[in-house]
């Protein structure tokens, strides 16, 4: 007993040239082994299909494997190898499609509906997976690119967030589909969802842009952890950059906590970037009478010979002005790092202080003159 195959191509392609008489012959010309045997021919899709599945996505698999090491880039890696899953998963679901369809007594026996609705909502999940792994892939790679660049993970509070954010969405849109291809009315429910969305979204309108300024501090990167910044009037170290606030931990020992979109709004004054190579500017004022060269040579000269300054760059004095009460100088030197700038700048100043006097260069300080029309009326000194 062989299936009715010319029957079976037309009914299942042209089901609106089947009248109700043809259909009714159909069903009386049909026995139980046509049954079975269109029950094999089906069972034979479904091992066909999981196997064919399985090889697409081992396949996939060993693609992603192929390309880790030769790509400059894990960005290809991570989406083939997240695209394995939904496609293999994909590739059941049209088995099991193919093979309800390709069965000639689906519509005889009253759940064709049924079935193709579950088999419906079964490939849009797949679809839903199919957008979301590849998205997921790419803000994995972007998150491990940032965390790469700024040797440190700060990623970890955005990444999940932007995940969930993306994962809601695209729930949210297969959803609507789903509901529409059952012919629920979305309009009230897309109205409803935006007035619910813009309520939210004005209640948490300074949370929301914190983390939106948080988002672009990640992107942007002014700065990252540990860096030694000024943000405004706020000097220290960063130690945290979270979703809604950044914590700077101060020469005090101390943490403030800013808010990312303050310090969006922020002159931000980055003392480790490009390197954490630190400069100490020094004024000098000295008499008058002083020989600039000569005082511009002891202090290159202390300079050099005090521990912590580097060589190169090369520390520089210059005569500045003539003030007025001293010879005004500015002695520039570099030092290895912000975190000893201190130390530096204190050995130098002791350092040049014990020069000058060695020199016989003389520090000024200020003076005040008072002259009277009449002496008589000066008041006595020291009274």
């Amino acid at each position: 007993m062989q299936l009715p195959f010319g029957e079976v191509i037309t009914h299942i392609f042209q089901p609106a040239v089947m009248t109700e008489e043809v259909l009714a012959a159909f069903r009386a010309s049909l026995t139980w082994e046509h049954y079975i045997i269109s029950a094999l021919y089906s069972m034979a899709l479904l091992v066909l299909g999981f196997i064919l599945a399985k090889i697409l996505r081992a396949v996939l698999h060993r693609v992603a494997r192929h390309l880790e090491d030769r790509t400059q880039t894990n960005l290809d890696e991570y989406i083939i190898d997240s695209l394995a899953t939904p496609v293999y998963r994909g590739a059941l679901v049209g088995t099991l499609y193919a093979a309800w369809a390709f069965n000639p007594y689906h519509s005889f026996i009253g759940i064709d509906p049924i079935v193709n609705g579950i088999l419906f909502v079964l490939a849009a999940m797949v679809g839903i997976r199919m957008i979301l792994g590849p998205l997921k892939a790419i803000l994995q790679w972007y998150g491990e690119l940032t965390d790469r660049k700024s040797g440190m993970p700060v990623s970890g509070d955005f990444i999940p967030l932007i995940r969930k954010v993306l994962a809601v969405a695209v729930y949210t849109i297969g959803f609507i589909i789903i509901l529409e291809h059952f012919g629920v009315d979305i309009v009230a429910l897309v109205t409803t969802l935006g007035v619910a969305s813009l309520a939210v979204a004005m209640a948490a309108q300074e949370t929301l842009a914190n983390m939106i300024s948080g988002f672009v501090l990640m992107t942007d990167r002014p700065f990252r952890l540990g860096d030694r910044v000024k943000i405004g009037e706020i000097y220290g170290d960063v130690t945290r950059i979270g979703m809604r606030s950044t914590d700077v931990k101060t020469l005090g020992n101390t943490v403030i906590v800013l808010p990312n979109s303050k310090v969006a709004a922020e002159y931000i004054e980055n003392y480790s970037y490009p390197d954490t190579t630190y400069r100490v500017k020094l004024d000098i004022g000295l008499a008058y009478g002083t020989d600039p060269e000569k005082a511009m040579e002891v202090m290159l000269e202390v300079a050099r010979n005090t521990e912590g300054v580097l060589e190169d760059p090369a520390p520089g004095a210059y005569f500045l002005e003539f003030g007025d009460s001293s010879l005004n100088f500015v002695l520039l030197a570099w030092c290895k790092t912000y975190s000893v700038s201190w130390v530096v700048q204190n050995d130098l100043m002791v350092n040049l202080n014990r020069a000058f006097s060695e020199h016989g260069i003389g520090i000024p300080f200020p003076t005040r003159t008072l002259i009277f029309d009449n002496p008589s009326t000066a008041p006595p000194l020291g009274g």
